[in-house]
């Protein structure tokens, strides 16, 4: 009974949920969070009411270590080939690491350099204005010494 329960339950799972929890659970305007739960409803649906995101269930962990650890013990073939294809994936993802943060660093230092040139930008452009408004000034004061001479 609760099989079936749950199962109904999560054939209707956006049944559970309105727009004004999600409004309020994110706290956006009506429209955003409409088209979030939208969204989120239709995603769902389309991977067959399965949770967007998977958690590690700690029983199927303690369960693999487990059965690791009888693996060791009899010293089964079969557990050097698991240790082998491990090690296939764990090196797959360091290298996968590698060049995202390859990627990363590359990122960086392109900033610091479009940085560098956008400073360096802004210094000229405010030595251009120091010198106009020196220029301005300059040409003021003659402007004015011109007016004393002339009333004289």
């Amino acid at each position: 009974i609760r099989k079936t329960r749950v199962q109904l339950l999560l054939e209707n799972f956006f049944d559970l949920v309105s727009v004004d929890d999600v409004k309020i659970a994110v706290s956006v305007s009506d429209r955003v969070a409409g088209a979030l739960f939208d969204y989120w409803k239709l995603k769902r649906i389309a991977i067959k009411n399965r949770p967007l995101c998977d958690l590690p269930d700690p029983q199927k962990e303690a369960d693999k270590r487990k059965k690791q650890n009888q693996e060791i013990r009899s010293g089964s073939d079969s557990f050097c080939a698991s240790l082998e294809q491990e090690d296939k994936i764990d090196l797959e993802k360091l290298l996968t690491l590698r060049t995202d943060m390859e990627k990363a660093r590359n990122l960086t230092y392109m900033l610091v350099r479009r940085e560098k040139v956008k400073r360096s930008l802004s210094k000229s452009r405010q030595a251009a204005i120091a010198k106009r408004c020196e220029i301005a000034a300059r040409e003021a004061e003659r402007r004015e010494q011109e007016a004393a001479a002339a009333a004289v």
